[in-house]
């Protein structure tokens, strides 16, 4: 399935951004990207970030909504001009405390960060199956053009997550000097 490049919440900006400087992926309006075949008929999928390290080569995240109406994390990557996406493995977010919450669906990726073609890194967060329901950061690394599981982000020892105004243990940024070697 591919879906209409307006479908797309940041888009016009980040392609604008990418263009001033010199690596724009070659996506314009009314292109198609395409989804992951679990995608719903109705996906109300976004891309939120884009890292392209060379012109033609870039890699983007962004989610979607499966044929069960679950959010999914999907990856995109392009390579010499042509897109694929990758649904992301969520298996190692799930089980025992603290894991994915399947119930409640919240998952997002917020930030990609690319150090040449192909090895990247993107981060975000997903919503626990504690009683509390918080909000847990995770990343997922791609190598040599091939995206990985995502896995959960470690939390300092002795992390609070008892705050009810404000449970978001969330990732929305990463950068990357080379790979895997990220803050």
């Amino acid at each position: 399935m591919r879906q209409p490049i307006s479908w797309l919440r940041r888009s016009a900006a980040v392609l604008v951004a990418l263009s001033i400087l010199g690596v724009a992926p070659s996506l314009a309006a009314g292109d198609t990207l395409p989804l992951p075949v679990d995608a719903g008929a109705k996906p109300d999928g976004q891309v939120n970030m884009v890292s392209c390290p060379a012109a033609g080569q870039c890699s983007a995240i962004g989610d979607y909504k499966d044929q069960n109406g679950d959010n999914e994390v999907v990856l995109f990557s392009q390579v010499a001009g042509v897109w694929t996406a990758t649904e992301a493995s969520l298996t190692a977010l799930a089980g025992g405390p603290g894991g994915l919450d399947p119930a409640h669906g919240g998952l997002g990726v917020n930030a990609v960060s690319c150090t040449s073609p192909g090895y990247c890194s993107a981060v975000g967060e997903y919503f626990d199956d504690t009683a509390e329901n918080n909000w847990r950061p995770f990343g997922v690394t791609e190598a040599a053009g091939v995206w990985g599981a995502a896995m959960p982000i470690a939390l300092p020892a002795g992390a609070d997550l008892s705050n009810a105004f404000d449970p978001y243990t969330d990732a929305d940024a990463i950068s990357c000097v080379s790979a895997g070697n990220c803050t």
